[in-house]
């Protein structure tokens, strides 16, 4: 309900652009370079600013209601022309007073000022949600912003995102987290160094964080308490690397010591960061991916996918009973699916399964009777649309980008063979590859139930033994136990070697129909 009265209300959007870094020293020391002089969130990405990326997100959604813009005092200008441009009040945009890196509040402070400055033009602040990310960061082409304000009304509490950690990750230069399979973050350490708690953890958090209220009103009594700690430490500057007033700090405080309720949401894929330590090469890395223009014509970057029938041989139908089954692919017959990226999202109906021209009422009627009323345009549809839930509830950062999805089958229907699951199997695994997803971030053994929840979804009557195979491929073992269904959500599931079933493949099968 909170959460429900925050969403109407409106997000305030704090930007950080306060900063300094080594890409603008570079290009200052560059002779001639036309980009020297201008603040890095500035720096043309695929042909404009990078804020202008940023403020093409939040311009288009109606959860964030007021943007405030924090700049140090040397860029300030710079950041006052590109507000006022944008038809942004110069109210919003905050001058920190530092004018070298050395002279530098730190970044919660400077969180803090931008959140005094809110305070002071728009009254009473105390109910709403607060994003705060660095306007020097992009993350991926097509970065899907309303999908995630989606999750963090949806879950409540605060939200960071996340990422798999990398061999160029040095954790004692990132925010490191560990996840739970709810999403809920349950550790956070900033910049642990080698030997320390968190160096080892899985996950790594950049600087993008959505709070509640109950969260950032904790900012100016931590900064308070830095400030007194500094003072009686004497320390020549609190704003100095590993400074008490980093974000980070503040996170791992109200994650570790205050346990405040945050939620990660991950992000897929590659991805690029710009910070204070990010140097000329590495922008032209990031301004040439994003510059790459994905071809929208279909004729590269397709996806394919095939699932094979399966036969229950051993155990059938105790699937339904936390039994044990046995069962097999076989590559006689199987369902694909082919995506590829297009401007629009279009699932394309099947010329023979999904017929819309006929040549008179005989004809219509005669395929009426014998095939029905349903082919496999609706599963197609009930994919997209469970995916969409499943990844949303897994708490995954899909980029927004569209593709055009089509299937075929050689699966005979209605006799057994599971032809409904593997057209389903197909699409999903087809969509995993086109988002870049993998077992990390949709567990293998969780997937049988996403395909079943679509068929039930349709209405369509099935149990878990038919979607195991068809997702393990092969000769599959599987024990339903009840308590480990209970305390897991999936079976025990076990792909047996062929060499351990020679005997079987020697044996006269045939499949009838």
């Amino acid at each position: 309900g909170a959460a429900v009265n925050r969403m109407y209300e409106g997000a305030i959007c704090i930007v950080l652009a306060a900063g300094f870094s080594k890409v603008e020293k570079e290009l200052d020391e560059a002779n001639g370079d036309d980009l020297a002089g201008l603040p890095k969130a500035l720096l043309p990405v695929a042909g404009k600013p990078m804020l202008d990326h940023w403020w093409e997100y939040l311009f288009q959604n109606r959860l964030i209601s007021e943007i405030f813009l924090v700049s140090n005092a040397l860029k300030y200008k710079h950041f006052e022309r590109w507000a006022t441009a944008k038809g942004i009040a110069v109210s919003r945009v905050v001058n920190s007073g530092a004018t070298a890196m050395e002279k530098g509040r730190g970044v919660l402070r400077d969180v803090e000022l931008g959140l005094r400055r809110a305070q002071q033009v728009l009254g009473p602040i105390e109910s709403r949600d607060v994003v705060v990310f660095a306007g020097d960061t992009l993350f991926f082409k097509d970065f899907d912003l309303q999908r995630i304000l989606d999750f963090h009304f949806y879950k409540g509490g605060s939200l960071m995102l996340y990422y798999g950690c990398r061999e160029v990750d040095n954790p004692s230069e990132r925010g490191m987290c560990e996840v739970d399979e709810s999403s809920k973050v349950v550790s956070f350490v900033e910049k642990p160094i080698p030997g320390q708690r968190g160096c080892d953890f899985p996950f790594v958090s950049p600087l993008f964080y959505i709070l509640e209220p109950k969260t950032w009103k904790k900012i100016p009594e931590f900064n308070a308490a830095a400030s007194r700690s500094a003072a009686l430490n004497g320390a020549a500057s609190v704003a100095a690397p590993g400074s008490s007033f980093s974000f980070g700090r503040f996170v791992q405080h109200a994650i570790e010591e205050l346990k405040l309720p945050f939620w990660g949401m991950r992000m897929p894929g590659a991805f690029h960061l710009i910070g204070a330590s990010t140097g000329l090469e590495e922008y032209r890395q990031l301004d040439r991916t994003f510059s790459s223009v994905n071809s929208l014509d279909g004729t590269s970057g397709r996806f394919r996918t095939k699932t094979y029938a399966r036969v229950g041989l051993m155990g059938n139908p105790s699937d339904g009973f936390h039994g044990k089954t046995l069962s097999v692919t076989i590559r006689n017959f199987w369902a694909s699916a082919e995506l590829w990226e297009s401007a629009q999202l279009r699932l394309l109906p099947h010329p023979l399964f999904d017929p819309s021209t006929f040549s008179g009422l005989a004809d219509l009627h005669f395929i009426g009777r014998r095939e029905g009323y349903y082919g496999g345009t609706r599963l197609l549809m009930a994919t997209c649309k469970r995916f969409q839930e499943l990844c949303t509830s897994r708490g995954i950062a899909l980029p927004s980008k569209n593709f055009t999805l089509r299937y075929d089958t050689n699966i005979p229907r209605q006799v057994g063979l599971a032809g409904s699951s593997a057209i389903v199997n197909s699409v999903f695994q087809a969509l995993m590859k086109f988002f870049n997803l993998s077992e990390e971030h949709i567990p293998l053994e969780r997937q049988p139930s996403f395909i079943l929840s679509v068929e039930s979804e349709l209405g369509i009557q099935a149990g878990l033994q038919d979607r195991v195979v068809q997702v393990y491929q092969g000769l599959v073992f599987m024990d339903f136990d009840a308590q480990h269904m209970k305390e897991k959500g999936y079976g025990r599931y076990e792909r047996l070697s062929r060499s351990a079933f020679d005997w079987l493949s020697s044996l006269p099968f045939f499949n009838a129909y």
